[in-house]
């Protein structure tokens, strides 16, 4: 990994791999190597769709990681569901005493990324802020922009963090 990374010029820093929960889950010991060598260059690690797999609390702790993402089946309910919204709740708590940093998933509502900031997660992603798009749609706005790709949703006033206007991933 190192000479690739020598070889492209990236900074391992601005590389960040997402495996999903239930991968790592299926071989944790061996992930827990791999996943401490990859970290060690400087490369970030993310845990994705976390809360779907069968994974117990104990590996945010025992997995070098730097992310966790909360799957879009919590984010769909959480203003209407009191579960689901515990649930997102404890993951931010969690994960931010772990000082791991939260993306919640699948926001698609002003509602949805209101209660999201007012919990303090650190990054929404979904349709609300922009649809998937081709690299090179992105880097023309990346070109052509001031660096406001998207307005921000009317409604989502409130303390900080700001979330990002568009999430690539």
């Amino acid at each position: 990994m190192q000479r690739a990374l020598e070889r492209s010029g990236l900074a391992p820093r601005h590389l960040e791999i997402e495996l999903a929960e239930s991968v790592i889950m299926d071989d944790a010991e061996s992930f827990i190597s791999t996943l401490t060598e990859l970290k060690d260059l400087g490369i970030r690690i993310a845990i994705d769709d976390f809360g779907t797999g069968y994974s117990s609390l104990s590996s945010l702790k025992s997995f070098p990681i730097d992310k966790v993402k909360i799957d879009q089946t919590f984010t769909r309910d959480i203003v209407t569901d009191p579960d689901d919204s515990a649930i997102v709740q404890a993951v931010i708590a969690m994960s931010h005493h772990l000082r791991l940093e939260v993306v919640s998933k699948g926001v698609e509502t002003e509602r949805q990324a209101g209660f999201l900031r007012r919990c303090r997660c650190d990054i929404a992603q979904g349709f609300l802020f922009g649809a998937p798009m081709q690299a090179g749609y992105f880097k023309e706005l990346l070109d052509d922009s001031d660096g406001r790709l998207l307005p921000a949703p009317s409604s989502l006033s409130g303390p900080t963090p700001q979330f990002p206007l568009v999430s690539v991933a």
